[in-house]
């Protein structure tokens, strides 16, 4: 074998080894695009947690169509000087701001929310345009307060009535006896635990001269972000219809 033919074997040799090693820099891309991938997956779950937590308020809660518009803040129960625009003698003023904050007594929910809530499609009250009428319990609540506020004040409220209401329907002992007990039912199932200190004070409402103060505070909703999300679903009065119900006038089975 000459000179020439031995110098060429190293370079071919070398040329050979060079075509199969593996290609570093594209195998370090891969890598480095698997690991930004992982990290985008762990911050949408983290962020899927965050937004989670924030209305399941460290404990898991069942299924509402509004679980998404509940956010948590703290709140004091008692503050010096506090004093409530809904705490006035009746008036046309005080019953506007009522009103008001039961715009979102009957709202909207979709045939899927209904599924998810496990309600039977068969037998529940739907909209003419889509949907069915639903109704959250806290403004249940808040409308039987509304009621036992018109009943207690009833010499301002009674007279306004035209004479086919009176003593009829809302204005019943029975309907009044079914808000105590709506009230009190959602009272003990979502408890208030701050704690009140009775304060001696001059001229206070117990007789022997307490009034009920406290540093404490409690876990509140959001009611503005939940109001907003009802009154986007809100159906006014006179505004909506409900397809017929399998029931006509004096509860009797409806035969079409």
């Amino acid at each position: 074998m000459d000179q020439e033919s031995v110098s060429l074997l190293p370079e071919k040799h070398s040329t050979q080894k060079t075509r199969n090693r593996p290609s570093y820099p594209l195998f370090k891309v891969t890598v480095l695009i698997a690991l930004c991938y992982l990290s985008f997956l762990e911050t949408v779950r983290f962020a899927v947690d965050h937004e989670t937590s924030i209305y399941h308020h460290d404990h898991d809660i069942p299924y509402s169509p509004a679980n998404s518009a509940i956010q948590y803040s703290s709140s004091r129960i008692w503050q010096e000087g506090d004093g409530s625009k809904y705490e006035k003698e009746p008036s046309p003023e005080l019953d506007a701001l009522w009103n008001d904050l039961l715009t979102g007594q009957n709202v909207r929910i979709t045939e899927e929310e209904m599924i998810l809530q496990g309600e039977n499609l068969t037998d529940r009250a739907e909209l003419e345009d889509g949907g069915y009428l639903g109704l959250m319990s806290v403004w249940h609540s808040l409308h039987c307060l509304d009621i036992l506020r018109r009943n207690i004040n009833h010499y301002y409220y009674y007279p306004r009535l035209p004479e086919s209401e009176r003593g009829r329907g809302l204005w019943t002992k029975e309907h009044s006896n079914h808000c105590i007990e709506r009230l009190r039912s959602d009272v003990m199932c979502h408890p208030n635990i701050a704690v009140y200190i009775p304060k001696w004070v001059e001229n206070g409402h117990h007789p022997d001269g307490m009034a009920m103060r406290s540093n404490g505070e409690t876990s509140c909703v959001n009611w503005d972000a939940l109001d907003e999300w009802a009154r986007k679903r809100a159906l006014k009065d006179g505004e909506y219809k409900l397809k017929p119900g399998p029931y006509g006038k004096g509860g009797h089975k409806r035969i079409d």
